[in-house]
């Protein structure tokens, strides 16, 4: 009975933090510090693991404990492999950098087009 409440416990921690990321995801709100995301789903697949070894394991606590380990540590993994690393933000009033890039008719414009010209620019992920 124990192992079932660790593993549940660790089940509920990793999917917590994962719909509260994603929430956030689809709101582009995402947090500077996300230790608490990162603890939790640390917390969440430890619980997990441990729960698997645990001398009164059955086999639901056992699958709910790989869920748990699955989900919280596997978006760990997938989070520190994430190549999504932003450099410094753009200031309002500063230059932006050269680049290219489509607008929404499917036209490519480069940065230098609008030198001097006041421009607002919204960058967005596209559904994945």
């Amino acid at each position: 009975m124990m192992a079932l409440l660790v593993s549940g416990t660790g089940l509920g921690l990793s999917v917590l933090a994962m719909v509260l990321w994603f929430s956030r995801v689809q709101k582009v709100a995402i947090p500077d510090d996300r230790r608490l995301f990162l603890v939790l789903w640390t917390l969440g697949g430890g619980l997990g693991l441990i729960s698997m070894f645990m001398s009164d394991a059955t086999l639901i606590s056992i699958n709910a404990g790989s869920l748990a380990l699955i989900s919280g540590w596997g978006i760990l993994i997938f989070y520190n492999l994430a190549g999504q690393r932003a450099a410094s933000a753009i200031e309002p009033g500063q230059k932006i950098p050269e680049f290219t890039a489509t607008d929404d008719a499917g036209n490519q414009f480069h940065a230098s087009d609008f030198h001097g010209r006041t421009l607002l620019i919204k960058f967005f992920r596209g559904h994945w």
